[in-house]
């Protein structure tokens, strides 16, 4: 992890992105999932411990941060902070994000 990129953070047009998949939001950058004792009830598979919510495609984020190895990117969006893959995520212009906006207010559908 390159810890450096946290001692200054401060907002940047640049690093506006949008989910472009669905996404399984994790408290590590690590796919590798984490149990706990499997003879306990809600404790062993399928409940890993580092999966933390979901992000849905076309979501709106902010990164904060990358991995060292740049595959993971962290990301504030509207309901929390969490690490999700670097190719699930979009970086936005300022035309994507006005025309988003337009569009969202006419009632975007996907299918």
């Amino acid at each position: 992890m390159r810890l450096k990129q946290f001692s200054s953070l401060s907002y940047k047009p640049i690093n506006r992105g949008i989910a472009i998949n669905n996404i399984n939001a994790r408290l590590l950058p690590s796919a590798t999932p984490h149990y706990y004792d499997f003879t306990q009830a809600g404790q062993g598979y399928p409940f890993d411990n580092l999966r933390f919510s979901s992000l849905w495609a076309g979501t709106p984020v902010y990164i904060i941060g990358r991995s060292q190895d740049e595959a993971w990117q962290l990301v504030l969006t509207p309901s929390f902070i969490a690490w999700v893959p670097s190719i699930d995520i979009a970086r936005v212009s300022k035309p994507f994000v006005k025309k988003w906006a337009k569009t969202a207010k006419h009632g975007m559908a996907a299918t």
